[in-house]
């Protein structure tokens, strides 16, 4: 019989896993990551309006959160408030490269 290494995780808090995240544990990133990132690539959608695009937004917002992890600080909000500004803020950021190259056209 398999047991499933996961599942405990699954149960815990997000705040819990993003602790666990700063200490390098990847079985609760991945947990996070199957958590938001289809939530987390909706928003990135909503602003770039390209599949590619915001998928790439995805995995630089999951990419910052692993090498970020030890400086959330539940005090300052919710862990999910964290991980969409960051998302929001990377996806603007694409938004506003596309434009401008747009205009330089």
């Amino acid at each position: 019989m398999q047991t499933n290494h996961k599942l405990p995780y699954k149960q815990l808090s997000d705040e819990i896993l993003i602790t666990r995240v700063a200490r390098g544990d990847p079985i609760a990133f991945e947990i996070l990551y199957d958590r938001y990132a289809a939530t987390i690539l909706g928003v990135c959608l909503k602003i770039i309006h390209d599949q590619t695009e915001a998928e790439g937004a995805l995995q630089e917002t999951f990419w910052q959160i692993w090498q970020r992890a030890t400086t959330y600080e539940a005090r300052g909000g919710s862990f999910a408030g964290w991980l969409f500004r960051i998302a929001r803020n990377l996806a603007m950021d694409v938004h506003r490269q596309r434009l401008s190259e747009l205009d330089r056209k």
